[in-house]
């Protein structure tokens, strides 16, 4: 939708529009050809009241983009100035008039991480907590219903076919992300160093559980892998709450290593 937010007159001539971040306030520039007096109005679109801030000449930036108004669906709300008839019958004289448009965007992923550098040592199989494995925990908002889940992956470890990873959410407990890699379909096991994944259903790079790159990251990210379980059982339920993921030490070989960081990317509607 497009808004005319300026009048129209032949005795006056708007300038240069600007929209803050938050979307809510417009300024322009405005010369009155009666008078040869520049001025500079502000408008709240939300209580469409407009008030005179300065007078004298101003310039102002061309354009005002708000991408961040409401994070749950994405809107762009764009200021822009035209001398063309856009909202019809409005600016029939050509002078330059401030307008509104409000573009409504497809509903995309947004990516909840954990701390930077957790640093959360994984025990050794045989070492005390070894069986419960090391857990942590990403509160996220309500974003509506989930139409899908992804996660990524930043896991330090010196052999990644030790390594087992579940993600419990809600109703969903123990869905398993990774299960003990292993140098393709019935190879031997992956004797890498570290995964850098992104987990997704819809994963280009086929199951994450027969990756092993030769150098470190035995497992990287582009392209994202699909999960040992899938991920759609989530889909339908709610956003909100805990999301908490569980990393396991599966083989006592004395090689070990740290949960670094990791993310929950939603989509939801």
């Amino acid at each position: 939708t497009t808004t005319q937010i300026t009048d129209t007159s032949f005795l006056d001539l708007h300038l240069v529009g600007r929209i803050t971040d938050s979307g809510r306030f417009l300024a322009w520039e405005h010369l009155s050809i009666l008078t040869s007096i520049f001025s500079l109005s502000s408008y709240d679109r939300l209580a469409a009241s407009e008030n005179t801030l300065v007078s004298g000449q101003v310039n102002l930036p061309d354009l005002g983009v708000d991408f961040i108004s409401n994070p749950a669906q994405p809107e762009a709300v764009v200021a822009f100035q035209s001398a063309e008839e856009l909202v019809p019958p409005n600016n029939a004289d050509t002078n330059m008039e401030i307008f509104t448009t409000r573009l409504v965007l497809p509903p995309g992923p947004e990516v909840f991480c954990s701390a930077p550098n957790l640093g959360i040592s994984i025990p050794d199989r045989g070492d005390p907590g070894a069986d419960a494995g090391i857990s942590n925990t990403i509160t996220i908002p309500d974003l509506g219903t989930i139409v899908d889940v992804n996660v990524s992956l930043l896991i330090d470890h010196s052999f990644v076919n030790d390594l087992e990873v579940r993600l419990t959410h809600d109703t969903v407990t123990n869905r398993r992300l990774v299960n003990r890699p292993r140098a393709g379909a019935g190879g031997p096991r992956c004797s890498g160093d570290d995964i850098e994944a992104t987990i997704d259903d819809e994963g280009a790079g086929g199951d994450v559980d027969i990756q092993c790159n030769a150098l470190a990251p035995a497992i990287l990210s582009p392209p994202s892998y699909t999960p040992d379980q899938s991920l759609d059982v989530f889909d339908g339920g709610p956003s909100a709450g805990d999301w908490t993921i569980n990393v396991r030490d599966r083989r006592n070989n004395n090689q070990v290593g740290t949960l670094e960081q990791w993310c929950v990317i939603i989509t939801a509607n």
